[in-house]
């Protein structure tokens, strides 16, 4: 499998890997196809993400989408970041391989899952 650059640099050296000190959300979720798993963990004071780490186990595409979203949504609002989709995470990634477009799908679904009840 061929990685862009920003994919590769986010898998080899993943931010905001492992498990975040007091979360206020945290969602997990797997892709039933090919068995990739993700937790994303959240720290929300009022309306503002102040951390998000993640925990993953899958293809780079996955360990990807989860560290670029997790630098993307900190410092944002959770109403900014219920409009984040799988196709901005391909894009902030700059493409995944062909077939691989689950990896976004699942750090979005996931996201939306953590902020569901907030």
């Amino acid at each position: 499998m061929r990685l862009n650059a920003i994919t590769r640099d986010h898998f080899e050296n993943p931010r905001n890997a492992g498990p975040l000190a007091d979360p206020t959300h945290e969602a997990r979720a797997t892709n039933p196809i090919c068995g990739d798993f993700l937790t994303l963990q959240l720290r929300l004071a009022g309306d503002v993400i102040q951390a998000a780490h993640f925990q993953a186990e899958g293809c780079a595409p996955t360990y990807a989408a989860a560290s670029i979203l997790t630098e993307r949504i900190t410092g944002q609002t959770a109403g900014w970041a219920r409009s984040v989709g799988a196709s901005d995470i391909i894009g902030w990634l700059g493409g995944v391989p062909p077939g691989k477009e689950h990896a976004a799908a699942l750090a979005a679904a996931v996201l939306h899952d953590a902020l569901r009840l907030h």
